[in-house]
């Protein structure tokens, strides 16, 4: 007999983050990670997912490494930059979810994910990049012609979109209402409104993410670690906005240099290469917009993307030749989950559904 998630109490994070997952996964996305099952344990909700070593936190800092795929193509044409685009179009899809239990004429299903970081981009064996870690994530029904607001309640600083790091002279005014009002909430201006100590806040708050993500990903094909390495110690604590609420002079001076840099290490013969870094870059610009509104949505970003790629007939997919390098390397694959071991022997995962394990 099936268990359904329902007869238990979860938790209201715990079961939003399962949710989201449980919708994710439904999307087939080879960008999004996919969640295998969950289980309870005690009072825990634990979830399954396939084995993934690397992210790119570790690729960046050079404590992980995939050596196939590292002098593969151009900028436009590396194996990293292509993943990119793949991961701009899996938030895509986080955004614009296609959930058919809902009538459409109840409305819209968006999502959100609110922790975009290097850490949370999983690195498969094979060379995919997965989005992860739901955590902070949420998905609602926008009924139509409501605003299509997401509730930000925490995530890392250093990749936070503006609007997830209010001026002062803003908090004190939210923090003023607060005291004043009788109300459990308040609200601000377009941009958000503050919920208690929660803020409310468009999807265009994740694509500030991905441009961040983005930049550096650029910044390590061009520079390996050392120029990761480099960049991070400039931003000092690590975000990009100065205390003004500002792109970082360190942010602004790499994206310029970038657009004047020639491939140090990489195969030039894409030669129009120069011009689609700065048509990239111009890009970026555009989603390091301070204020939302000017930010393009990630549907935009995926959009823009594809133009760029249809202006330079010298971009190319290069992922038949990763594959390639990768069977003649002969990767060993030393962990394959099987299922789940007990008594009785190997329950497969594709069998379970929810177990919740008695205390003893």
């Amino acid at each position: 007999m099936e268990i359904s998630k329902n007869e238990f109490e979860i938790d209201d994070t715990i079961g939003m983050e399962l949710d989201v997952l449980e919708e994710i996964s439904k999307q087939n996305h080879k960008n999004l990670i996919t969640l295998i099952h969950f289980y309870t344990w005690r009072d825990e909700v634990n979830f399954v997912f396939p084995f993934v070593a690397g992210n790119l936190e570790k690729l960046f800092s050079g404590k992980w490494s995939l050596k196939t795929y590292e002098a593969i193509g151009d900028v436009p044409n590396h194996w990293l930059w292509q993943q990119m685009i793949g991961v701009a179009d899996g938030l895509r899809t986080i955004h614009v979810l296609d959930v058919h239990q809902y009538d459409p004429s109840r409305g819209r299903t968006i999502g959100f994910h609110f922790d975009l970081k290097p850490a949370n981009i999983l690195i498969t064996s094979g060379g995919v990049l997965k989005i992860t870690d739901f955590g902070q994530s949420m998905i609602k029904l926008v009924r139509p012609g409501a605003r299509e607001y997401g509730t930000f309640t925490g995530g890392d600083p250093a990749y936070q979109a503006p609007e997830g790091h209010p001026t002062r002279p803003a908090m004190l005014e939210m923090f003023e209402v607060l005291k004043n009002s009788t109300a459990t909430s308040a609200s601000t201006s377009a941009t958000g409104c503050l919920e208690g100590f929660h803020m409310d806040v468009t999807s265009k708050f994740d694509v500030w993410s991905l441009a961040c993500i983005m930049l550096e990903v650029l910044v390590y094909i061009k520079d390996e670690t050392g120029g990761y390495v480099s960049f991070r110690k400039d931003r000092g604590n690590g975000t990009f906005l100065d205390d003004t609420r500002s792109l970082k002079d360190c942010v602004t001076r790499r994206l310029s240099s970038l657009c004047g840099t020639n491939p140090p290490r990489l195969d030039i013969s894409f030669r129009e290469e120069p011009s689609y870094i700065r048509d990239i870059v111009s890009l970026l610009r555009d989603m390091f917009s301070i204020s939302p509104k000017d930010r393009p949505s990630s549907t935009e970003v995926c959009e823009k993307l594809e133009q760029i790629r249809l202006k330079y007939p010298g971009v190319d997919n290069t992922e038949a030749e990763i594959l390639k390098a990768l069977d003649d390397e002969k990767v060993e694959e030393r962990f394959v989950e099987a299922g789940w071991l007990d008594e009785h022997g190997i329950n497969a995962f594709s069998l379970m559904y929810v177990f919740e394990f008695l205390a003893f």
